[in-house]
């Protein structure tokens, strides 16, 4: 049987663990030879942090993924003819470039915010278009007629289970052992609503006076973060809750999940949503918003709120904060449901592999 010569296209500075764990994954398959297109950051990190079996060959282009415009196209040409696939995974200047060639291609649609001509464009010159969830798939059905594969996203369960202890991650992470202590974990934008739980906390610590929050912070959009800048201060002001905009490693991230009693998710818009199944892997109970992915996704393993709605959030919040055989129903639940829906990126390759050589030998 011939080898596939794999070209995987990065999706940049996010989803982390998808440019790491299904490469990694993807690696297992001694047919796969794999072309990383990375920033060097990535790739240092992925260099020092995974053992990777199978056969890999990991390049940095010299100015990084979004400046491959730069090359020119005697160098494009010579670099095309090399594969049989590529994996394809943001709308970037190499796939402008891309979508019109004779190769065997697949675009996984992560977000549908670019213009729809650019969308219709890219997902009608490629032989398959993935979506990360049902969810999307309905959305760009119904908002451009593009039909679609669904494959999940997954998680990495050799690094997010529960095999830290709840007080280890705490004293590693500095924060109070007998608090309850509820986890916000996301980038600070508009449609991930931090200002929902903002206004949740109050009618939280008024049943419960002990709980702490931590509010992780990853990118952040100013003009969003201003718009609740008084709101902000007096939250920072307060005791029981930290803050925190700091870069963590990605193996690192099992701490915050395990140290929390239940993670948060306010997001509006989601096109799978990572760090639910991350929590979940871990055992920690979820609380998110009811809307988007997270019924798809989360099902009866957590409970889910009125989205944009404070009040709601809180109870649900107290609810599983309170009563421990409802936390704990939750946390088997989740773990289940991780292995039960195939939320693993040992599936996610096996299927993205099966789709490798189904287009391969469709174009040959």
């Amino acid at each position: 049987m011939n080898r596939l010569n794999i070209y995987f296209q990065s999706t940049g500075g996010v989803l982390v663990s998808y440019n790491l764990d299904l490469v990694s994954a993807l690696c297992k398959y001694d047919r796969l030879d794999i072309t990383l297109d990375v920033f060097s950051a990535i790739l240092l990190y992925y260099a020092t942090q995974y053992k990777l079996r199978g056969r890999l060959c990991a390049r940095i282009r010299p100015f990084g993924l979004f400046n491959m415009l730069m090359f020119p196209s005697s160098y494009l040409g010579g670099f095309i003819h090399r594969f049989d696939v590529f994996h394809l995974n943001g709308f970037h200047g190499l796939t402008k470039r891309l979508i019109n060639i004779s190769k065997s291609k697949i675009f996984v649609l992560h977000a549908y915010s670019a213009p729809s001509n650019v969308i219709t464009d890219v997902c009608s010159n490629v032989d398959a278009v993935i979506a990360p969830s049902n969810f999307v798939a309905h959305e760009i059905y119904n908002k451009f007629g593009i039909k679609s594969k669904v494959i999940h996203h997954g998680v990495n369960i050799n690094l997010f289970n529960p095999s830290i202890s709840k007080s280890h991650a705490r004293r590693e992470l500095g924060l109070p052992m007998n608090a309850k202590i509820v986890l916000w974990n996301d980038r600070i934008t508009p449609e991930k609503d931090l200002a929902t739980l903002l206004d949740a906390i109050p009618m939280i610590t008024k049943d419960l006076p002990n709980a702490f929050f931590l509010i992780k912070g990853r990118a952040v959009n100013r003009s969003y973060l201003n718009s609740f800048h008084t709101k902000l201060k007096l939250v920072k002001q307060l005791k029981n809750v930290k803050i925190s905009a700091v870069w963590i490693p990605q193996e690192k991230l099992p701490y915050l999940y395990r140290a929390s009693d239940v993670f948060v998710r306010t997001s509006l818009l989601e096109s799978f949503g990572l760090a639910v199944i991350e929590a979940m892997a871990c055992g920690t109970p979820v609380v998110a918003s009811d809307c988007a992915t997270f019924p798809e996704i989360i099902g009866d393993s957590g409970l889910l709120f009125k989205p944009k709605c404070p009040s709601d959030l809180a109870e649900k919040i107290v609810k599983v904060l309170v009563d421990k055989k409802l936390s704990s129903i939750l946390m088997n639940r989740g773990l289940q449901r991780i292995l039960l829906k195939g939320f693993t990126w040992n599936v996610a390759a096996e299927r993205y592999y099966k789709l490798y050589e189904e287009i391969s030998s469709n174009k040959g």
